[in-house]
């Protein structure tokens, strides 16, 4: 991925933000409902037929550019990569809190509209256990995307044409599929 393409006002990064407070995540059934039991951040205590749902802000400038994220590169899986902002949805969190709450968190970025685009299961080893999730992707509008600056899990930030984005450019499976599902939609 061509790095300096479409940067308005500069590409931006920082260290990530340090948590101080214990983040508790509803635990969901095979269909999408709440099972009324939490878990820890990263503490995977599940049950088979358990999940944990996560949240994906994709986020069009109004020049046409799209925002992707670099992780930090402290996360567990795929330190470094591109992504598209999101995350964990907290306890008591619905999915469009969540994805306003994580945009807010890795950007600066307050989101103003959102739109539901579609859902993925994903899978992933931690610690050899394997961690179910549903992945829910949104498509956001933000108030002023100059105000963009990346923030807590993002290290830096770009705004890229759609041509330019690449599935394979993103270090996690499931934005990697979510990338390929949106190329499909977008014009």
């Amino acid at each position: 991925m061509n790095e300096n393409v479409g940067v308005p006002r500069g590409r931006c990064s920082r260290e990530p933000a340090r948590r101080t407070y214990m983040e508790l995540w509803d635990i969901y059934d095979r269909d999408k409902q709440r099972t009324g039991r939490t878990m820890k951040r990263n503490d995977w205590h599940m049950q088979p037929g358990d999940f944990h749902l996560t949240v994906l802000g994709v986020i069009r400038h109004t020049n046409g550019k799209y925002l992707i994220t670099k992780r930090v590169m402290t996360k567990a899986w795929a330190p470094g990569s591109w992504e598209v902002s999101g995350g964990a949805a907290q306890a008591g969190e619905d999915s469009l809190d969540a994805v306003k709450r994580e945009i807010k968190e890795e950007t600066g970025l307050e989101v103003t509209r959102t739109e539901f685009l579609f859902s993925l299961p994903n899978t992933y080893l931690y610690s050899g256990f394997l961690v179910h999730t549903v992945d829910c992707f949104f498509r956001c509008t933000v108030a002023d995307s100059s105000l963009a600056h990346a923030m807590d899990d993002a290290a830096e930030l770009l705004w890229i044409p759609v041509k330019e984005l690449r599935p394979e450019d993103f270090g996690l499976a499931s934005v990697r599929k979510g990338i390929e599902k949106l190329l499909v939609q977008w014009p």
